[in-house]
């Protein structure tokens, strides 16, 4: 399919991308990439720029990431919201509102300000799912509520939205059986695969676990992983554990008396770790989505243990292209497992890498980018 050089596109979000942090800010960040090379001009508005003090620090780099990348960022007057979609709206021939609370404070503006756009609600992943999942685990009605709210805005953003994207094919079913299956697409995260630069299993040592601990899964996750480990120790003997990821908490930080478990804190280049770690780990107990840290472990060769909950929406097969085991006993048992046995432990890389390459890669998200953009009013 050609691009549409003609084609003007806006894409709301809730503040800069911020792709050395988090999943969702590199998923977006590779997107706007794409639509800045196929779209006459491809603009990101930020509506909540300063939410947290860490995301005002770095907050004029961040835009500087942006422009390089040929996307255009508003300044002055125009960063506010409701005066660049009035003064600048009309000339939108694509508006993507990406997460729910975007798409439900501003798909009215959007309708009123830009007439003429095919709108598109992002939902990254399905926030109601997410927090209905903990909430089950932690017995919180407090939770519950909180989810019923959240669905009853997702699923209204759907409706009145023109396309609707997700991340992971089993939300795509789940949508599809609620609404015509043509307003529901797979846009998932955007990873390069990359084959060179990894050690061999023999030299690689230690377990991985990834993740920004401002987000609830991944702070779940760090629990149970703790709690295991002395187990996997006994198993494995000498095996250390790396733990990258922003925001680790302090209470973990004290009382770990492990010299094995490192705590690195924000890793702004991963690929090292993934280079010289022998496995990765994501014992999530909940979530939705697509799991970042799972398929940047397999874009890089790294083979992945993950639960059933953190390989969801992936299309890949348990013992193919990972592992894929409930907590805790199956859990250790495949990381075990996987840690010592080359010959799976190299299918489990050799798949994986070719998932990424067929489902998962930038030329697999230009084409749906494409059809969003052939598909304007």
């Amino acid at each position: 399919m050609s691009t549409d050089r003609r084609t003007s596109v806006l894409i709301i979000g809730v503040r800069i991308p911020t792709p050395d942090l988090d999943s969702g800010s590199l998923r977006l960040f590779r997107i706007l990439q794409i639509l800045a090379r196929i779209s006459r001009e491809a603009c990101f508005l930020a509506v909540c720029p300063f939410d947290q003090p860490l995301y005002f620090s770095r907050l004029e780099a961040d835009k500087e990431n942006l422009k390089s990348a040929g996307i255009v960022v508003p300044e002055g007057t125009d960063e506010d919201p409701e005066v660049f979609l009035r003064t600048r709206g009309p000339k939108f021939d694509l508006v993507i509102l990406s997460d729910e609370f975007v798409a439900h404070r501003y798909l009215p503006r959007v309708r009123r300000y830009c007439p003429e756009a095919l709108v598109v609600f992002d939902t990254v992943d399905l926030h109601y799912l997410r927090l209905y999942r903990e909430a089950l685990l932690t017995r919180s009605r407090e939770l519950v509520k909180m989810a019923i709210a959240t669905r009853k805005r997702e699923l209204q953003a759907i409706e009145k939205s023109d396309v609707t994207l997700v991340t992971s094919t089993a939300e795509h079913q789940k949508l599809s059986a609620m609404f015509p299956r043509e307003k529901i697409r797979v846009l998932s995260n955007i990873h390069e695969v990359s084959t060179t630069g990894g050690l061999s299993f023999e030299r690689r040592r230690g377990v991985l676990f990834v993740g920004s601990f401002s987000h609830g899964p991944n702070l779940d996750a760090l629990s149970v992983l703790m709690n295991i480990f002395p187990r996997l120790q006994e198993a494995i003997p000498g095996l250390t554990l790396r733990i990258a990821g922003a925001d680790p908490p302090g209470e973990i930080l004290r009382n770990n008396p492990r010299r094995e478990i490192t705590f690195l804190g924000h890793v702004s280049d991963l690929l090292p770790l993934f280079h010289r770690s022998r496995i990765s780990v994501a014992p999530l107990r909940f979530g939705a989505g697509v799991k970042g840290k799972v398929l940047e472990s397999m874009a890089c060769g790294l083979p992945v243990v993950a639960t059933p909950v953190a390989a969801e929406g992936l299309g890949a097969s348990g013992g193919r292209h990972l592992a894929i085991a409930e907590l805790e006993e199956e859990f250790i048992l495949q990381v075990i497992d996987t840690y010592n046995r080359k010959s799976q432990w190299q299918d489990f890389q050799l798949h994986g890498r070719a998932l990424i390459e067929e489902k998962f890669s930038s030329s697999a998200a230009r084409i749906v980018l494409e059809e969003l953009l052939a598909g304007r009013k």
